[in-house]
């Protein structure tokens, strides 16, 4: 069980007519460009808690046998934003012995960039999700989190998806209001 693609952010959203006759699309087309072209400048890998130094790829992996298994995996992904100023968007995918997976994305602000469209996590799956649990800025929350939010001048979100068994492709796509 995994994603067909790695993890990515996305940062635009279909530009709506208010958008345009504010000039909001243009103020903020870096984020198009940053959403289209993703930079990752790292990846990390653990098994088991085990922090591996470099990723087990051929021919490291040609060691490990089909009898060989784990209670956990959790790989990262480190994104740099083809904007100026660049900053930074991590994505952390985890997946367990039971086939529980759990993507968390955190996007690190700052100061200088154009307003952010959206936020989300891009997940191309070759079957739909059988759950979702997301945990992010929503409803009643949403000023309160928001108000602190601009303090720590970051967001974290984290979504969580249940066993899945994969039969067709999809996208899924978290998203916090801007």
């Amino acid at each position: 069980m995994a994603l067909s693609c790695i993890p990515t952010p996305t940062f635009w959203r279909a530009t709506t007519d208010n958008d345009r006759g504010s000039g909001f699309n243009l103020k903020a087309a870096q984020w198009l460009g940053a959403d289209m072209f993703t930079k990752c400048t790292d990846i990390h890998l653990k098994v088991d808690g085990h922090d591996f130094a470099e990723l087990p790829i051929a021919p490291f992996n040609n060691k490990f046998s089909n009898h060989e298994y784990a209670k956990s995996a959790e790989i990262s992904f480190t994104y740099q934003t083809l904007t100026t100023p660049a900053t930074n968007a991590k994505i952390i995918y985890n997946i367990d012995d039971v086939g529980h997976i759990k993507v968390t994305m955190r996007y690190y602000g700052k100061k200088g960039l154009p307003p952010l469209p959206v936020i989300g996590i891009r997940l191309i799956m070759p079957t739909a999700a059988t759950g979702f649990d997301y945990e992010g800025l929503s409803g009643e929350t949403y000023l309160i989190e928001w108000l602190e939010l601009k303090k720590a001048n970051s967001i974290s979100m984290v979504c969580q998806l249940p066993s899945i068994w994969f039969r067709r492709k999809m996208e899924c796509t978290c998203k916090l209001k801007s």
